[in-house]
Parts: C-alpha cells; structure tokens; sequence
C-alpha cells in the first residue's frame, strides 16, 4: 500500500496483515549476524563499548530489520534496503541517507509491524504453560545457602 509522506516522498509498504513467519525469521538471522559480526569475545557478546562505537542497538536492528522486510518501493533515490538469505541486509547505507523527518514516518508507519513481530503470547490466553489452577510460581522450595 503506497504511503505519502509529508515531504512529498511516497513509501510502498506491506500491510501488516501480509507479515510471514518468514519476515520474523529473517529480521532475527538479520541481528544474529549482525551482533556475531560485532562480538567482543568467541560466545557472539557485544560490549556496550562496541555498540555504541558502531551505533547499533537492538531496537535499531529491528526497526531497519522490519523496513527491508515491509518497505517494498519507495520515493528516495537511494535503493530500499532488502535483508538476504544470508542474513545481511543489502543497500543498508541507503537508511543512513534518508531524511529524518521522512524515515521516522516510515518508523511510524511500520510500528504496527514491529508490535506484531514482538507480541508474545498472552499467559491468560490457554495456550501458556501454566494452568488456571497455577500462578506459575513453584510451590518447591530451593534449598538454603546457609550451612
């Protein structure tokens, strides 16, 4: 569904209804190796140092994640960023290059996505693993430090 943007750019973006377990996937594999790039250390860690030093936060690895997966064309002349199979994302400079004012309309525009993405499963819904009869606190006891 094409998006006029107030600037007079315009972004094509997929309805939320659209999103794939697919979408999920690839954002996810996205910030995988994303952060394995960016590891400190061999178990794929990334120090506050280093994420502020190359900007990324994981809040950030989605939104840009989300907007290569829901924005299909837009007005820009820079190419829409597209996440690969390989989990990177190619034209990932072009988000650098867009305007402020239009690239958080497409933020907005996308959030509905985003909650999608995150939403996790509701523990009053049935489908959590605890019961009505359970609040999901162990009644067992851990044993005590003390000697």
């Amino acid at each position: 569904m094409r998006h006029d943007l107030t600037g007079g750019e315009w972004a094509e973006i997929r309805p939320v209804t659209d999103l794939k377990g697919a979408d999920r996937t690839a954002i996810n594999h996205h910030i995988r190796v994303t952060l394995t790039v960016l590891a400190d250390d061999d178990e794929g860690n990334v120090s506050a140092e280093t994420s502020a030093r190359h900007n990324v936060t994981l809040g950030d690895l989605r939104t840009k994640g989300m907007i290569a997966r829901a924005v299909t064309a837009w007005s820009f002349t820079e190419p829409v960023p597209v996440i690969e199979a390989t989990g990177e994302m190619s034209h990932a400079g072009s988000l650098d290059q867009v305007p402020l004012s239009p690239l958080m309309e497409i933020e907005d525009l996308i959030a509905p996505h985003l909650r999608m993405l995150m939403r996790t499963p509701d523990p009053k819904d049935g489908l959590s693993e605890t019961t009505s009869r359970s609040n999901g606190r162990s009644s067992a006891r851990a044993p005590s430090l003390k000697g």
